[in-house]
């Protein structure tokens, strides 16, 4: 469920482009990231953080944040999905194990 929520988010967020000032705070962090992602290891490590971002059950956290941050960093739709995919599956590793014990 959440995979699609992402993907809802990732094939729409050109809509949200258009609104004037949303356009121009995006382009202008996508050219702050842009600089910061030029190594691979940069861009492990921020994917990394977005499966952790998915992962942690903190308000404000989840599928539709990571997509919406994803995008404006300037990953991939594939990149976005996979990390939303990996976050929800990992956390529904550790609930299923938690219910387990109890």
């Amino acid at each position: 469920m959440e995979t699609c929520l992402g993907l809802f988010i990732v094939l729409n967020f050109k809509y949200l482009r258009k609104i004037g000032f949303v356009k121009r705070y995006i382009s202008k962090i996508r050219k702050r990231t842009k600089e910061f992602l030029r190594t691979k290891k940069r861009i492990a490590a921020v994917y990394f953080l977005m499966i952790s971002f998915v992962f942690l059950p903190i308000q404000g956290t989840g599928p539709i944040a990571a997509a919406v941050i994803g995008k404006i960093i300037g990953f991939s739709t594939i990149l976005i999905l996979s990390s939303i995919f990996i976050g929800a599956f990992l956390r529904f590793l550790i609930i299923v194990s938690g219910l387990h014990i109890i």
